[in-house]
């Protein structure tokens, strides 16, 4: 969903649902085979993560049609900010999609209505198994696979190469590395030591950046058995008051919590007066674009030294609402059409994210690119952050926010801080 934000694509929010293949409207996704020999028709919405992608995606549904005279695909694109709402509005009135790309924040939620189908009953095994299997199995829940990736994102840290050779540092690899570099580096009004966002959206992700590489016994979720909440805990508090050093020894960008971090940092490490930072596959490109400063990439940096490093992602999915069996096996040659080495390699280039096809990602015309076999290889260990937040994934993060910001604000202690998002989020969890 934070696609939006990503420079040029930022002003890409458009006012209006925008429907194209004939004007259809959820609704007319009604029509399927039936003995009179009319064709089967689906709708896939997809969210417009730039400029490009509508065309992209009719492009795709041209040739397969194509290649299918009895399916029709109708497809509805809108920008992030309406629609997870119209997908509520649509599925309340029995209206929803065929298919659907979602922000993996809405697959607990949705999930949880029931309206969501196993994708396992619309594909083979052989096609599940093209996907790097990490990012695929973080959207099952028993065992029943409800979103197949489409959009992976995993977070690195970004440093400035040039600053980092006058000091004769090296690149981080630990949080001890971070420290001394941010020391070292800090020379406001001209650079900040380190990038921290404590505006809404990404603060709980920010924190999680550190949480899931706060040791080796952390594990991938935020959840015990009965909705504990695992932040709630030493590495919890290791994780948060380090960040919280950092702000307070003022090391970071002047008053975080009037800074998104990602929309407000970047800008500042693009300026030049940030020596590191953290976020996705996509600023590269952008840095590359403006050739403005001279930056590397590394690993999440760790909380101990020579433990493995977690990638956090926040990826997108395709998903399946349609449960008729009359329109199974077109969804499924749709998902397997959608799902093809070229097309997603064409997907990939143009649109800046990860492949989720193995294939892909090993494709010269993919891998061969500036930094991209770097980010594939973080694929394997990442995190997808929505992987257990169920159905109330948007307000916990937002239980979360709060709380971190009255730390950054000096109201209370990393401590508090974490047992107050505990006790407010298992009472949003438990409650009937």
């Amino acid at each position: 969903m934070r696609k939006l934000l990503f420079g040029k694509i930022s002003t890409i929010l458009l006012l209006t649902m925008t429907v194209t293949a004939c004007g259809t409207n959820p609704s007319t996704s009604k029509s399927s085979t039936s003995p009179d020999g009319k064709p089967t028709t689906l709708t896939f919405a997809v969210a417009e993560y730039d400029a490009q992608m509508k065309t992209d995606m009719q492009d795709v549904i041209n040739r397969f049609q194509t290649e299918n005279p009895n399916i029709k695909v109708n497809l509805l694109t809108s920008n992030w900010d309406d629609f997870h709402d119209r997908l509520v509005t649509w599925i309340a009135g029995n209206q929803a999609p065929d298919i659907a790309n979602l922000s993996g924040l809405w697959v607990g939620e949705f999930n949880d209505m029931g309206v969501l189908q196993p994708v396992e009953q619309y594909v083979d095994k052989p096609f599940l198994s093209s996907f790097y299997q990490a990012p695929l199995n973080s959207f099952k829940k028993d065992d029943k696979l409800f979103g197949l990736p489409f959009f992976l994102d995993p977070r690195v840290l970004y440093y400035r190469k040039d600053l980092f050779a006058q000091k004769n540092l090296a690149p981080p690899k630990t949080w001890d590395d971070i420290y001394n570099a941010a020391k070292a580096l800090n020379d406001p009004p001209n650079v900040y030591g380190f990038g921290v966002g404590g505006k809404y959206p990404n603060v709980m992700t920010g924190f999680e950046y550190f949480y899931f590489n706060a040791s080796p016994k952390v594990a991938p979720l935020h959840f015990g058995p009965n909705h504990e909440l695992l932040y709630d805990s030493a590495d919890g508090v290791k994780a948060l008051s380090f960040l919280s050093k950092l702000v307070s020894e003022k090391l970071t960008n002047p008053n975080p919590t009037d800074v998104e971090w990602e929309n407000g940092v970047q800008p500042i490490f693009q300026s030049g007066k940030l020596a590191m930072m953290i976020t996705g596959p996509w600023f590269a490109g952008m840095l590359d674009q403006d050739k403005k400063v001279e930056y590397g990439m590394v690993p999440m940096p760790t909380g101990e030294a020579n433990m493995q490093s977690h990638a956090v992602m926040e990826p997108d999915v395709i998903s399946v609402f349609n449960g008729d069996k009359t329109k199974k096996d077109a969804i499924g040659k749709f998902l397997a059409y959608l799902y093809k080495s070229d097309n997603r390699l064409t997907f990939a280039i143009n649109h800046g994210n990860i492949p989720e096809i193995e294939s892909v990602g090993k494709d010269p015309k993919w891998a061969d690119l500036p930094n991209n076999k770097f980010f594939a290889s973080q694929l394997d260990n990442a995190i997808n952050k929505y992987s257990d937040t169920g159905k109330y994934g948007d307000q916990f993060d937002h239980i979360v926010t709060d709380e971190i910001q009255k730390m950054y604000l000096k109201g209370q202690t990393p401590v508090d801080a974490l047992k107050q998002s505990a006790a407010k989020t298992k009472d949003l969890y438990n409650k009937k």
